[in-house]
């Protein structure tokens, strides 16, 4: 009933599927999904790197290195930040 009037008026078909069917084939296709980027893994070794970075250091020092963290985010572009992390690790 509801493809005939979609049809009539001009609308694609709909395609009706049970809750089971939806759920199978969800499942589906999230395992058919390639990571190429695991930003799990890219904010961990983010953590880890700062986490060196801050070892031994006082609270002063640490403020430091933010506000150095932040004022050379505004002269470039974020991204390129964290490729740099990533290569020292």
């Amino acid at each position: 009933m509801f493809n005939s009037l979609n049809l009539k008026l001009g609308y694609p078909v709909i395609d009706i599927r049970s809750p089971n069917e939806l759920i199978s084939y969800l499942v589906m296709k999230t395992k058919e999904i390639k990571k190429d980027f695991d930003s799990v893994e890219f904010f961990r070794k983010i953590k880890e790197q700062i986490a060196k970075e801050f070892e031994g250091k006082t609270f002063e020092q640490k403020k430091e290195i933010i506000n150095k963290m932040k004022k050379d985010k505004k002269k470039s572009h974020a991204s390129n930040n964290y490729h740099r992390i990533l290569k020292k690790s």
